[in-house]
């Protein structure tokens, strides 16, 4: 029996091999939004962080990850929402950028709320699933629950830590931030609207909190730390000497007669681990060879002197065995330098500065084509007993759109045979293919460090101290892409092979099931194989979408400064590329060390489309 072409599709098995694709595709997203979406939403975010528009920021991360606490919005603007909603698969991410958005908006006990939540996270997502892994050689890795990078989660108890530390040092007035400490404004962007509070209402003892920041920055360094040492394999990023630097600063924070032997020892190993990371870092991220910039290219002077200080007063004789082992020479001026003047305390100052690179989408695309063709005979090849001969040609070209774009578009046309071509990618005659991976731009080197003044508020001549970059974030982050690009390409490589195969499959089924039904016209059953096939891996391609999800909140590097200052009050101002900030205020008191956290931006980010 003849039957129409319409009801010969009708009757494939389509909604069994093509269409799942396509809706699988769909519910890969981030939520129920579209990849342009996500990313206008994303870059919403980052400019109200800029301009200090914290409720935007909230309501926009909110309505992003589908996500909100009772009380909260669930978009910008929006009224309050009764009841907790959390979508899984993009909680830590989450709760990682609403842990930093609150932080830097002052309500600490919020931003406590999220960073304890992203911890127990971090804990549980360590360890992947090996169902969930399985699965994403099957759709993509958007299928899986965000689990973060190393570097996000070192960043987590980072920001627990200093969240309790501020807590600590606001009891005491030791340091009262301003306004724009954490909200910095960029050239032609407007003063935010939002007057900043510390909000360190809860109930924990000054006492307390300086203990769980201090315990915090142990879990950072001796849990995260290892746990990413021992996770690393080839990886470039295994260690973080700046966290192994300012875990053993804070225990420098609370009263001297506060201080435990058991810190002051935590401080001896972490200085000495940082000064070896420090240089060990330098050898791997600043050879020059990395397709990024490492902006920490020898050890900050800081660190050395910090370094110094605490090792002379712990175990002196110790120290003064072993200074080759840490670069130093016993007629070195710094082992004399580096002492903290008498009655004198200090004062650390962090500068976090812009956002860190956010991965984006390189999308390759290919089209597999079969050529057939025929060789006639001549006449004189006729006679010797030659007749006409059939042959098939294949290839398959490349494109590009993305980062990097330019090396896939210079890559030559690939020959495959053309029977290869015809069975098991596109027994139609042709296949269009493609994925997509996530990359970094292209790198760009940091502005000028910033300087910082001291202003004693009795009068007196400012202190001025420039400042150096003591972690570059954004190096760790394209170090972690590019040391797992190889074997994300390989999955996907996988991933798509094996969709166009049950495409071309599809292909084969649609175009016999056309024969049986109309064997008088086998053309109508090459076209809709044809169609079928290219249909099913289109939808493929769709599917196929590159997981960019990273913590976009982090800054790009970290700054800093360590002045030594006479016991008082001052007022502290960071001189910037675009103008000084006014960071607050700060009381010194004598051998002991206050950190004064700063946020800013060395540029605006581009409008809105």
């Amino acid at each position: 029996m003849n039957l129409p072409a319409h009801v010969v599709i009708a009757r494939l098995p389509w909604c069994r091999s093509v269409l799942p694709v396509l809706g699988l595709g769909l519910l890969l997203l981030p939520g129920c939004f579209t990849p342009r979406t996500t990313e206008r939403m994303r870059m919403d975010t980052l400019r109200a962080v800029q301009a200090g528009n914290f409720p935007t920021a909230v309501g926009t991360t909110n309505e992003l990850y589908e996500s909100h606490f009772d009380g909260e919005p669930e978009e910008a603007g929006g009224k309050p929402a009764k009841g907790q909603e959390v979508l899984a698969k993009q909680a830590l991410l989450w709760h990682m950028e609403r842990g930093l958005i609150d932080h830097l908006f002052g309500d600490v006990l919020t931003s406590n709320r999220h960073l304890d939540m992203a911890g127990e996270l971090v804990d549980i997502r360590r360890s992947k699933g090996v169902v969930t892994e399985v699965a994403t050689y099957v759709a993509n890795d958007t299928l899986r629950d965000y689990a973060g990078n190393a570097f996000e989660h070192t960043q987590v108890d980072y920001y627990r830590a200093l969240n309790r530390l501020l807590q600590a040092q606001r009891s005491e007035g030791l340091y009262v931030p301003s306004q724009l400490a954490f909200t910095p404004q960029v050239a032609g962007a407007t003063k935010p609207p939002v007057p900043f509070t510390l909000n360190a209402t809860d109930d924990v003892k000054t006492a307390d909190n300086y203990d769980r920041a201090i315990n915090f920055a142990r879990r950072m360094t001796i849990n995260q730390l290892q746990e990413t040492a021992d996770a690393a394999g080839g990886n470039r990023y295994d260690d973080d000497p700046f966290a192994r630097f300012l875990s053993a600063a804070l225990t420098y924070t609370p009263k001297p007669g506060d201080r435990s032997e058991v810190n002051s020892q935590f401080a001896d190993v972490m200085l000495k681990r940082a000064m070896q990371g420090y240089a060990k870092q330098a050898e791997v991220f600043g050879t020059g060879k990395q397709p990024f910039l490492y902006e920490v290219t020898r050890r900050p002077a800081l660190v050395e002197t910090f370094f110094i200080r605490h090792s002379r007063a712990y175990d002196r004789a110790s120290f003064d065995e072993r200074l080759a082992q840490y670069g130093l020479k016993a007629d070195d001026p710094r082992l004399d330098t580096a002492a903290l003047p008498k009655g004198h305390g200090m004062v650390l100052v962090l500068n976090h500065v812009g956002f860190i690179t956010h991965p984006e989408v390189l999308d390759i695309r290919a089209v597999a084509a079969q050529f057939r063709g025929t060789i006639q005979p001549t006449p004189a090849e006729v006679a010797r007993g030659h007749s006409a001969h059939r042959f098939a040609l294949g290839g398959v070209v490349f494109w590009a759109k993305g980062p990097g774009a330019d090396v896939v578009n210079f890559w030559a046309p690939i020959p495959v045979p053309g029977d290869l071509i015809g069975k098991a990618v596109a027994p139609g005659g042709a296949a269009f293919m493609g994925f997509a991976l996530p990359v970094h731009a292209k790198d760009k080197p940091i502005p000028q460090p910033a300087t910082v003044r001291a202003k004693p508020a009795m009068g007196g001549a400012e202190i001025v101290a420039g400042m150096e970059v003591l972690s570059d974030l954004d190096a760790f982050a394209r170090a972690t892409l590019k040391d797992e690009q190889p074997g994300v390409l390989a999955k996907t490589m996988i991933r798509a092979v094996a969709k166009q195969v049950a495409a071309a499959q599809t292909s084969r089924e649609v175009e016999q099931a056309a024969k049986r039904n109309n064997k008088d016209d086998n053309g109508t059953a090459e076209a809709l194989g044809l169609l079928t096939n290219l249909f099913a891996s289109t939808a493929a391609t769709l599917s196929e979408i590159a997981d960019t999800r990273a913590w976009t909140t982090l800054p790009d590097h970290i700054e800093g400064s360590l002045l030594d200052l006479p016991p008082g009050n001052y007022t502290l101002v960071l001189d910037t590329a675009y103008g000084p900030v006014e960071c607050g205020g700060v009381t010194v008191q004598a051998d002991r060390l206050v950190v004064v956290p700063i946020r800013t931006f060395t540029e605006p980010l581009p409008p809105r489309d």
